[in-house]
């Protein structure tokens, strides 16, 4: 069963310093993770759930992902998920509920491991 991952909008996905930019590396892992059955992503924002939309469309158009305001769905976190966020999970009430919270770049180091421990095993 995939794991199912919570990925945040800004600052996670796309780096809004100047020049903003996208977090290529992320975005590809994840992509990698949906197309291997790993994960199962939906994306999020403390902005509201168009903004959520609007990035998930723009980064992940070949998938149909479910798109939702952080302030809407944080306390209604089913047990077992995982979150993708620039912030540590003491540090914001709404990272309360994971079993995990990945910083970008930790959840790209977990993603290569479990893609090359699938690849391990296939025939």
């Amino acid at each position: 069963m995939a794991q199912k991952v919570y990925v945040d909008v800004d600052d996670t996905l796309v780096i809004w310093d100047y020049p903003s930019y996208v977090n290529q590396e992320l975005v590809d892992i994840l992509k990698k993770g949906i197309n291997a059955g790993l994960i199962d992503i939906s994306i999020w924002s403390g902005t509201g759930q168009p903004w959520a939309e609007k990035y998930s469309k723009f980064l992940f158009s070949e998938y149909n992902l479910e798109t939702y305001s952080k302030d809407e769905k944080y306390d209604k976190i089913p047990s077992g998920c995982f979150a993708i966020d620039d912030r540590r999970q003491e540090e914001r009430e709404y990272l309360e509920g994971f079993d995990k919270v990945f910083l970008p770049a930790e959840f790209v180091n977990y993603m290569r491991e479990k893609l090359n421990d699938a690849c391990r095993r296939c025939p």
